[in-house]
Order: C-alpha cells, then sequence, then structure tokens
C-alpha cells in the first residue's frame, strides 16, 4: 500500500486489461499456483503466467508476507505528527531518521502541513510511552496524536477490474491468547519477510535449522495466526492512481455500527485497507483512485450510509511512503 519511494522517478504506463485482472484476483493469492490463478481468472495458465512473469519483471508487483502483529500480543498503531515551523524537516530527513528507530514499521508523508504518519510495534502499553518520548525527543514535533490499531484488512485493489474477485480480505487482530516465539521463530520471520520469494528448503538452510523443522514451525505460525497470508505488493505510483488516507471520527459508536462499516469498507472498490482504532478516530482508510472526484463520492458515500454516527472524514492527499517491516525481527 501506498506510493512507497515515491520521490524517485519512475516510468509510468498503463495495465492492460489481462494486467488489471490478474493483479486483482493474485494480490491477496500470492502463494497459489498459476493453474489455481488462472482458474480464477478463467484464462488460459499461459496468458496469466506471463502476465505475471512481466509485472515481477517490471518491478511493478512483488511477493510479500503479511504478519498479524496483534497475535502476538504486540501493541500496534500509528502516530501523527507535524514538524515545528522552527526547525523544519524535508521528508527525506524525517526518512533518514525513522530508519534508526526499530519499533518503525511504517512511515507515510502526507501533503498537508505536511503531516506524518509513523506506524510502530511495541511489546507493550509501557513500550508506548517510551517510543512516543525517545521520538519526541529525536524531532522538533509541534503535534501528536496517538492511535492504536484494534483490527486491520487487507482487501485490496478491487477498482482494478470490476468483474474480477480479490478473495477473501487478509486479517490482522488478536487470536485466543498471545502467542510465544522463540529465537528460532524470530529466525524464521525475519527471513520470511526478507525473502518471500524463497522456498522453504533456502529459508530452513539460512537459519541453520532442518526443512521439516521449519516447514513445521511455519505451520505452526500459519494456524496461530501470525502469519496471516501471503500477497503482492503493488507498486501503484507506477500508474495515474491517486492515494489517500481517510480519518473517519463517530460520535460513540456501537458494537453493530463498528461491524456494519467494517463490512462497508472491506467490500468498497476504493478501499485497499481498513483498520478499527482506539483514538480519537475509529476507523482508518486506504483508498485509491484513478480519478480525484471518486475520493469525494467515498466520502459523501460514507456520510451518507452513516449519517447518525459518522460526523467527520478527514482526507490526507499522500506525498511518500516507506516500509521497514524487514527489520521487526532481526
Amino acid at each position: 500500500m501506498g506510493r512507497e519511494g515515491k520521490q524517485q522517478s519512475v516510468e509510468r504506463r498503463e495495465l492492460s486489461l489481462l494486467e488489471r485482472q490478474v493483479v486483482t484476483i493474485a494480490q491477496l493469492r500470492a502463494d497459489e499456483n498459476v493453474t489455481k490463478l488462472a482458474q480464477l481468472c478463467k484464462r488460459p495458465v499461459h496468458q496469466v503466467r506471463y502476465a505475471l512473469a512481466r509485472l515481477s519483471d517490471e518491478g511493478i508487483i512483488r511477493p510479500l508476507l503479511s504478519l498479524n502483529l496483534h497475535a502476538l500480543g504486540w501493541v500496534y498503531g500509528p502516530l501523527h505528527f507535524s514538524t515545528s515551523s522552527s526547525r523544519p524537516l524535508s521528508p527525506q530527513e524525517v526518512v533518514r531518521k525513522l530508519q534508526r528507530t526499530r519499533q518503525v514499521t511504517y512511515v507515510s508523508c502526507f501533503s498537508t502541513e505536511p503531516q506524518y504518519e509513523v506506524s510502530f510495534a511495541v511489546d507493550s502499553l509501557h513500550d508506548v510511552r517510551k517510543f512516543v518520548d525517545e521520538l519526541s525527543e529525536s524531532f522538533p514535533i509541534a503535534e501528536k496524536i496517538l492511535v492504536l490499531r484494534v483490527e486491520g484488512a487487507l482487501s485490496g485493489r478491487k477498482y482494478l477490474s470490476g468483474n474480477a474477485d480479490p478473495g477473501r480480505p487478509i486479517l490482522s487482530r488478536p487470536s485466543d491468547g498471545r502467542v510465544e516465539i522463540d529465537d528460532i521463530d524470530r529466525k524464521l520471520l525475519h527471513l520470511l519477510v526478507n525473502e518471500p520469494s524463497w522456498s522453504i528448503a533456502k529459508i530452513a538452510a539460512a537459519a541453520g535449522v532442518p526443512e521439516t523443522s521449519a516447514r513445521l514451525r511455519t505451520r505452526k505460525l500459519k494456524e496461530k495466526k501470525v502469519i496471516a497470508g501471503y500477497r503482492y505488493h503493488f507498486q501503484n505510483d507506477r500508474f495515474p492512481i491517486l492515494d489517500f488516507k481517510m480519518l473517519v471520527h463517530t460520535g460513540g459508536s456501537s458494537a453493530k455500527f463498528r461491524k456494519q462499516f467494517e463490512s462497508f469498507a472491506d467490500s468498497h472498490k476504493h478501499v485497499v485497507y481498513r483498520s478499527t482504532c482506539l483514538g480519537p478516530w475509529e476507523f482508518e482508510l486506504e483508498v485509491e483512485v484513478e480519478l480525484p472526484h471518486e475520493a469525494a463520492a467515498l466520502c459523501h458515500e460514507i456520510r451518507g450510509k452513516f449519517p447518525n454516527e459518522v460526523t467527520r472524514v478527514q482526507t490526507l492527499p499522500r506525498f511518500y511512503s516507506q516500509s521497514f517491516l524487514n527489520r521487526m525481527f532481526a
């Protein structure tokens, strides 16, 4: 999600109808074989294989492991902040500073003020306070807002192909009890996050464990929902796509409303990721559109569908983002 590396100059091109369909079908099924994907696309296997190979060779898609940090009992959320005008920092300077902070998993810069969003993952609420204090010492922060994520759903880019099914969302939410992992699990997760295209035999060799042990542990991490799924990252800055974050404020919502809103967001063609939060707003939506008026139409749709619950929808155009998930288990 997001425009990773947007400040770099990249060649843009249009996706063909086949490529749009294949991306929609395959993006949440990166671990499926080509034959299964071709069946879902209702296309010949050789066409789907060629489309995936071309998109991969051009750096438009790449496989990624989706983790459920909540299953580990980690506290996960974003910190929104703006920097002081007395000591202005460029987005590149902010990202360079945050690269040295191990708890940071993702950074976004929005073209308002500018405003930054730093996603972090720590072991406990005590560590949240420590992280925020350390960040405040590193940056001339003018204003900060802390939000905790209690659930997330990656629902894919449904807008790319209206007649293709992206499949079930990849969920990130608490499981029954905290899943404990040891040093070997951490090694395996580190390799799986950094090298998702490697075979399990290669992962096992790099981790220094027998292949049977690596297979067993990986299977258990899936069963315990630590590994939430496999997906393709889609480099959307290669195309004329507009990327927004929407912060949905509510006025004292019920469990029934939350369920209704989550279902609405997860099925909406322009919402690619939804998180349910504790903080000043109740939902964060990652939104991608191809035409500017589609973002405004989504805001209007939300207010019209939930007039009694939604009090405000704050829309932030994304300027830049960078993922640091590869360092989490180092």
